[in-house]
């Protein structure tokens, strides 16, 4: 049954593929300007997919169509689904259809969740009654060893004792097995949203091109310039966007890449493991690819390796199209990762993770507000760099190099004690003594032209949020300082983030 279901999740992921891939052949998202160009060089890529989606689907149908209703309702709305995308891609001038391609999209999700739900609600009833049958054969034993006299109560507390470690054990492996379920779902039902977010809002953009162009182009372009941005609120629809894409590519990457990576690269068994391997892997991937973007970035500005021109001729409101994107970009994914932190499963530090990524988000979102940010990309960058060898550590110690592990555990304290103390303790004290003299001009009574000015209340709150994250900072250095202690005295670096039962 769990060969079937995966079979059935896999066929509909190929069929989102091939449309995805068909919306590309016919016409891509130029078309959301008024224009329409033809893509051959995507046209194998389309065909290959079409092949392998109807082969799956083909696999899963013989077997299956026949045997459950649902799975025949998912199909019948796959299909149709399909031929009225097809339909939307050569008319453009049909409503009811872009309805009717939002209420296949709906139904497809909802029977994928019922399918997910039905095997779990059938082995909860089956292990119901397996329990029942167990403890009334167990009753009748009692009562056979009554009858014939035998009251020895030392084998009756063996016996209970047997009982109790038996129904221990197996909650554990129920609970683990639901643990696995609930995180594969997670990543797979994410890919699926992702690339139903994606189709809709191409059939949007068929019909309110302008509304749907704001999810995929920056926006508030100077007039007359090449290259600078002011901001505004319709930068929401890209952070959105960005959001989307992020998850998509991280669930795609746990699922397909990193997860087999663990398993046949690495012979990683544990499914926790592997996916503490794939978590941290993707990790490594996004924080290397924010911090090469955000230090080239720093290193073309002219606050580079001067902090005074962090504040100099503040408002800075003329942002380059690469700088605002890296600044959206970074919000999303501070606002993506609360969203995966209450999606897998909860860890030691959970609070202090939590009220961390609360706090950065305010602090991004507020200094994007006030163009504060310069600093926001400093603070961006230092603290990406101690995310990249955390990452990497721990991956290692997955992967069973303990003594790599512990190699690069301790370049990771050198680089964390720096750059999350001494370098982020220094900005905070020049933003708290130096800024306010820098940014006199900006300073709200002084200058009514400014589109922004700023007042002590508000350094004041920017400071507060920042002592904040060195508050959880330091509690986090208190937990590194313990497992260093525990590598001198003999043991190895271990993830102070795991949960409470960390064995599979």
């Amino acid at each position: 049954m769990e060969n079937r279901r995966e079979g059935i999740l896999n066929s509909i992921l190929l069929n989102y593929a091939s449309c995805l891939i068909l919306f590309v052949e016919n016409s891509s998202f130029c078309s959301l300007a008024g224009q329409r160009r033809e893509l051959p060089r995507f046209s194998w890529c389309s065909r290959y997919l079409r092949a392998w989606s109807k082969l799956a689907v083909f696999s899963c149908t013989v077997k299956m169509m026949k045997k459950n209703k649902l799975i025949d309702e998912i199909w019948h709305h796959i299909r149709a689904g399909v031929s009225v995308i097809v339909d939307l891609c050569d008319s453009r001038q049909a409503i009811f259809r872009f309805s009717s391609l939002g209420g296949r999209l709906w139904f497809l999700t909802r029977s994928c969740f019922e399918l997910s739900q039905k095997k779990t609600v059938k082995n909860k009833q089956v292990e119901e009654l397996i329990d029942v049958w167990k403890m009334n054969s167990t009753v009748r034993q009692r009562q056979v060893r009554a009858s014939n006299g035998s009251n020895d109560s030392s084998s009756m507390n063996a016996e209970k004792k047997s009982i109790s470690e038996k129904r221990g054990s197996k909650e554990s492996q129920q609970k683990r097995r639901q643990t696995k379920k609930v995180v594969s779902k997670v990543d797979r039902y994410s890919i699926i949203l992702s690339c139903t977010f994606f189709v809709v809002l191409y059939a949007v953009g068929l019909v309110f091109p302008d509304w749907a162009r704001k999810f995929v182009t920056l926006q508030y372009k100077y007039p007359g310039t090449i290259d600078a941005y002011d901001i505004g609120f319709d930068d929401a629809y890209v952070v959105v966007t960005c959001i989307v894409v992020l998850v998509l590519v991280r669930s795609f990457l746990l699922e397909f890449v990193l997860k087999p990576i663990a398993l046949n690269r690495f012979n990683v068994r544990s499914h926790k493991s592997q996916q503490r391997y794939a978590e941290q892997g993707w990790s490594l991937v996004y924080y290397t690819f924010s911090w090469v973007y955000g230090f080239y970035l720093y290193y073309n500005s002219p606050y580079f390796l001067n902090c005074d021109h962090i504040y100099l001729e503040w408002p800075h409101d003329y942002l380059s199209g690469t700088f605002k994107l890296y600044y959206l970009l970074q919000m999303a994914s501070w606002m993506q990762q609360i969203l995966v932190l209450n999606a897998e499963e909860k860890r030691k530090d959970y609070w202090q993770m939590f009220a961390h990524h609360i706090i950065t988000c305010l602090l991004s979102m507020g200094s994007y507000y006030y163009y504060f940010t310069r600093i926001g990309h400093l603070i961006l960058i230092i603290m990406d760099v101690v995310d990249i060898l955390l990452s990497s550590a721990k991956m290692l110690k997955y992967c069973g190099f303990s003594t790599a592990c512990d190699y690069m555990f301790a370049v990771f304290l050198v680089f964390w004690v720096l750059l999350r103390h001494i370098a982020y303790n220094y900005i905070f004290y020049h933003a708290g003594t130096k800024a306010p003299g820098l940014m006199a001009n900006g300073q709200c009574g002084i200058s009514e032209t400014q589109k922004r000015c700023w007042t002590p209340f508000i350094i004041d709150v920017f400071l507060w949020l920042l002592g904040g994250l060195q508050v959880i900072t330091i509690i986090w250095m208190f937990l590194i300082v313990k497992v260093l202690i525990k590598i001198i005295r003999g043991g190895s670096a271990e993830d102070v983030r795991s949960d409470e039962d960390d064995t599979d």
